[in-house]
């Protein structure tokens, strides 16, 4: 399979302590002679010993295999699709494994199974590139017209089908959205994601880049009816050219990222559009977690920056910190259905600069349950537009019990700055404390 093996010497104690990198080979020393270890999901793992190094290549492939092993060819003219399910699928038959992605462009456009998917995840199986020049790249077309005009990069073949146990990590997702483009507005549901995922968990994506989306999500987790899915983490990744943003598309309510489930964490990711919007809206991160935290990350060019909705099962934690917003036309967009309560929400020491004429910095539009308890502190809200009569706030929320709104800095908003309205039976607690108003039509409307 031509697996890259490089091999240092350490010893077996060395290894209660170190956990070696996914694909790391190393020799092991120990009284019962030399052996070898290797990275893994699950951790550091001995494989048998025996002194012939090429003799292992066969073991190592249901580990680390190359695409190209399996005739993939990464020259974005050939479709790479067969091939690259071929090793995926090996890996998977092996009890799991990593799929590497050499430098090159590979061109996927045979979609399958009822998601019109280019690629079957399965469990236990990791995708990892050499950096943003491995490429994953979609046909042209894949949006034709009718019920089936839309594809999922990576996905499973029916709803009920689970994914776990995976890390896709150091590559590039290009949805060739200038060639997928939704002509009808009507068609704005058309799926185009690069991964999309119903039930599972344990799922990680770092270092991965994922551009020109004409479609609804980039990275979309868990079912609407279902809040089940397990815990999630994206980081350090690249998330460009989405929804609307992309010219002569009709696209009117994307989101870059769109989870239902337990445990999301999303730090230190970049998402970019040159524009807001001006047909529809956009979202770069929508949650619907039981648990989150969402912190570091830049926002740059959506409508929404972020939606924040209990829509399944309550959220019980989320704490947004240290992101850096700006020219969105909302920075915190809260919304809810009936029954389920969003509690325990911190939004703190974020950066919210907004340029929409009718833009907020934190707005409760569609609360239909009350709030258990929210905290807006420590951040900066500026709005950096031209207009001089819209009516939009740093700060608006309603339908709580609880809130604490406390030592954020509050620049520009000609709408006011702070506007509290307390839940139906009255019997809301706020304290406002320590804010620093500057050059606001109100103070605040308590």
């Amino acid at each position: 399979m031509n697996d890259v093996i490089n091999l240092e010497k350490c010893y077996e104690a060395d290894l209660d302590t170190n956990i070696l990198p996914l694909g790391r080979a190393v020799t092991v020393q120990d009284e019962g002679g030399e052996g070898i270890a290797i990275g893994t999901l699950q951790g550091n793992k001995m494989l048998p010993r025996q002194k012939d190094i090429e003799g292992l290549a066969s073991e190592l492939a249901s580990i680390v295999t190359d695409a190209k092993s399996f005739g993939a060819k990464g020259d974005g003219i050939t479709d790479d699709c067969i091939a690259i399910q071929n090793a995926i699928d090996y890996c998977h038959n092996k009890g799991g494994g990593t799929v590497l992605l050499s430098t090159g462009i590979f061109l996927c456009g045979s979609v399958k199974g009822s998601y019109n998917a280019l690629l079957y995840a399965r469990d236990n199986v990791s995708i990892k590139g050499t950096g943003f020049n491995s490429i994953l790249k979609a046909k042209a077309g894949l949006n034709f017209a009718g019920d089936t005009g839309y594809f999922n990069f990576l996905s499973t073949e029916l709803i009920t089908d689970s994914v776990s146990n995976c890390i896709f990590e150091d590559f590039t997702f290009d949805l060739n959205g200038n060639n997928n483009l939704i002509t009808n507005p009507s068609d704005y549901a058309k799926a185009d994601n690069a991964i999309k995922l119903w039930n599972g968990g344990n799922i990680i994506i770092q270092n991965v880049k994922s551009c020109n989306n004409a479609g609804l999500q980039h990275f979309r987790f868990g079912r609407d009816d279902l809040a089940d899915f397990g815990t999630v983490k994206i980081l350090n990744c690249f998330v460009s050219e989405s929804g609307g943003s992309i010219a002569n598309n009709h696209q009117i309510d994307h989101s870059s990222i769109y989870y239902i489930g337990n445990d999301l964490l999303i730090d230190g990711c970049s998402f970019n559009n040159q524009n807001i919007p001006s047909e529809g809206g956009n979202c770069a991160i929508e949650n619907h977690a039981r648990h989150s935290i969402i912190s570091n990350n830049k926002i740059s060019g959506y409508t929404n920056a972020n939606i924040i909705a209990p829509t399944t099962a309550d959220m019980e934690q989320a704490l947004y910190i240290g992101n850096s917003i700006d020219n969105c036309g909302q920075g915190f967009f809260l919304w809810s259905i009936e029954g389920f309560d969003l509690n325990d929400l911190k939004i703190v020491n974020n950066n919210v600069n907004i340029s929409s004429s009718d833009g907020y910095g934190l707005h409760c539009l569609k609360v239909i349950s009350d709030i258990s308890k929210i905290e807006i502190s420590g951040n900066t809200f500026r709005y950096t537009g031209t207009e001089t009569t819209y009516s939009g706030r740093a700060i608006s929320i309603k339908r709580f019990k609880n809130a604490i709104i406390r030592n954020n800095t509050i620049e520009g908003y000609v709408g006011g700055a702070i506007e509290v309205r307390p839940n139906s039976l009255g019997t809301s607690n706020v304290i406002v404390d320590g804010n620093m108003v500057y050059d606001c039509g109100k103070k605040s409307s308590l």
